[in-house]
C-alpha cells in the first residue's frame, strides 16, 4: 500500500510503507525521446563517470532545466539545475543503471548519453 504526500511544487513524492523496488519497465540502453516537462524513466546504460553536470550539457542547456535522482539511502532528491544557461547545483555522479526525473523546456528526440 502505498501513500501519496503532495509537497510544494509540480512534483508528487509517492512513500511506501514497506521496502519495494520501483520498476518503470525495461531499458537497454537504447535512445530516449524527451518530452517538454516532467519525464521519469529508467536507463541502463549510462557511460561510466557520467554526471548530472554532463547530462545537462548533452541535452542542451536552452532543451533541459533540471535532473533529480533519489538518493535512497537518505530519502532525498539530488537536484542540478540550469541557471543563466550553466549547470549548478548537485553535480551528483549517475549510476550505470539509473532512475532519472529530467524537466524539459523542449523536447529532445533520440537521445543518447555519450562519454563525457
Amino acid at each position: 500500500m502505498s501513500r501519496h504526500i503532495h509537497v510544494a511544487g509540480s512534483f508528487l513524492w509517492i512513500q511506501f510503507n514497506t521496502n519495494q523496488v520501483l520498476d518503470l519497465g525495461v531499458n537497454n540502453g537504447s535512445s530516449l525521446n524527451l518530452a517538454v516537462g516532467a519525464n521519469v524513466f529508467s536507463y541502463m546504460g549510462f557511460p561510466d563517470a557520467y554526471n548530472a553536470f554532463t547530462l545537462l550539457r548533452q541535452l542542451g542547456s536552452g532543451n533541459v532545466l533540471s535532473v533529480r535522482m533519489l538518493d535512497s539511502a537518505s530519502g532525498r532528491w539530488r537536484v542540478a539545475l540550469v541557471q543563466n544557461g550553466n549547470p549548478v547545483g548537485d553535480n551528483f555522479p549517475i549510476p550505470t543503471t539509473a532512475v532519472l526525473m529530467v524537466n524539459m523546456a523542449n523536447a529532445v528526440n533520440q537521445f543518447h548519453p555519450q562519454s563525457p
